[in-house]
């Protein structure tokens, strides 16, 4: 076993080289080609551990980037000129965190597809195969979801082998993220001890990840069946973490502590009722002036935010929350409001807040936004949730730019929306 472990973290290293650019075919007899790698099990199994590090490397702009255009983050004089965009809504097409954004999405892409398309050349056992490529399709459809959510009306889907992918809407993106989940659903429950023990991410559960995804998608999709459905089949106790070390560091603490580029403005603190005890989870009691002059005052007077303090502190795939309140709006869209209340007090009183008693759909409707706005702070969702409830006149751009290096190479970019 011990034997394994090394030859993984050989070979993770040389995924990684893959994954950066750098061309594994050299002429060094020491050293295994990409094909070498992608063709053998050890190869295989290695890549698959370096997607989820690239997962998890890459979160922190699927965060900050709706964070802000949504209005959950202020940018502030530690920031950088690319994020102070966000900020300002005027977003160029080579803004650096946009670009990031797009690539680390498609090289985790690649990484999956290096999995999913060369499994069939590796000699693995039934299992092991399953869990690859559950693994490996969820992650795709992860990546696709975080696009759409931070604001990308249009991504390529198809895109192994090709420089020039054709784009898809979001419509279409969204079917072939519940294709990749459905399979993937199939797979995963049937996997093996070692991919189990040796290549799935400590803290990620495969299953109710799949789960809450196919809700979360349904949703997007305006599915409401099938999103109650997924939502209510993810386990009452389940988490879904990506995992950090002292070697790879959660890079949101980068962001939020250790260089202090971003608050929590104002307004979050001051709108939040009286006796919800998820807000001192989420922010300081303590305000600070950003030391810029944004036009509204309140993302000038920011709060420091709890979350991800420490360097190895995990980040939440999803909250358990989050699928009782995909429950709450299927339910009120399709006018079951008495379920709908049921649901959302779930959300409250957990939160320490008394019952909330409406038989109006609009109030139930504005009271799950401000509920999600709460109890889903800071997972990515926020701007997709003011375009599904009418409200996207509130963020700060409704569209992300293209990135200018991806239209430069490929013609089948789409003018920006």
């Amino acid at each position: 076993m011990n034997i394994i472990k090394r030859t993984l973290k050989i070979l993770v290293i040389l995924a990684i080289a893959a994954f950066t650019g750098c061309n594994l075919d050299v002429t060094n007899p020491n050293t295994p080609t990409e094909e070498q790698v992608l063709n053998s099990a050890e190869g295989l199994k290695a890549v698959s551990i370096g997607m989820q590090g690239r997962l998890a490397r890459g979160i922190d702009d699927p965060v900050i980037i709706p964070g802000l255009l949504a209005g959950e983050f202020s940018a502030n004089s530690n920031s950088f000129a690319n994020d102070r965009e966000f900020q300002d809504a005027v977003i160029i097409e080579d803004n650096a965190s946009v670009r990031l954004l797009w690539s680390h999405a498609y090289q985790t892409i690649k990484s999956a597809n290096d999995v999913l398309f060369n499994l069939d050349k590796a000699t693995l056992s039934d299992g092991t195969r399953n869990g690859l490529t559950a693994l490996a399709k969820t992650v795709k459809a992860v990546e696709f979801t975080i696009l759409l959510q931070s604001g990308f009306q249009q991504i390529p889907v198809e895109t192994y082998n090709t420089n020039t992918p054709k784009y898809v809407t979001k419509e279409a993106a969204i079917d072939q993220a519940l294709t990749l989940l459905s399979d993937a659903a199939l797979k995963a429950v049937t996997v093996s001890d070692e991919f189990n023990n040796d290549i799935l991410g400590a803290g990620f559960d495969l299953m109710n990840t799949i789960k809450m995804f196919q809700a979360r998608l349904s949703l997007m999709k305006g599915d409401y069946a099938n999103a109650a459905t997924f939502a209510a089949s993810v386990d009452v106790d389940a988490t879904s973490q990506l995992a950090y070390s002292d070697i790879n560091k959660n890079p949101l603490t980068d962001n939020f502590h250790t260089r202090n580029m971003f608050g929590v403005p104002a307004n979050w603190r001051a709108d939040a009722e009286a006796g919800d005890t998820r807000i001192d989870a989420l922010f300081s009691a303590t305000s600070y002036n950003g030391g810029l002059d944004w036009p509204n005052a309140d993302e000038n007077n920011i709060y420091t935010l709890n979350l991800w303090a420490g360097e190895q502190d995990p980040y939440d795939l999803f909250k358990y929350g989050e699928a009782v309140l995909i429950q709450a709006e299927a339910a009120a869209r399709t006018n079951d409001l008495p379920t709908a209340v049921t649901e959302i007090n779930i959300i409250r009183n957990a939160a320490g807040l008394a019952d909330f008693a409406s038989t109006d759909k609009t109030a139930i409707l504005d009271e799950i936004l401000k509920q999600r706005q709460y109890e889903l702070f800071a997972t990515g969702v926020s701007l997709e949730d003011l375009r599904r409830f009418g409200k996207i006149d509130q963020a700060k751009v409704a569209w992300l730019p293209y990135p200018q290096l991806e239209r430069d190479s490929n013609p089948n970019t789409p003018a920006n929306p």
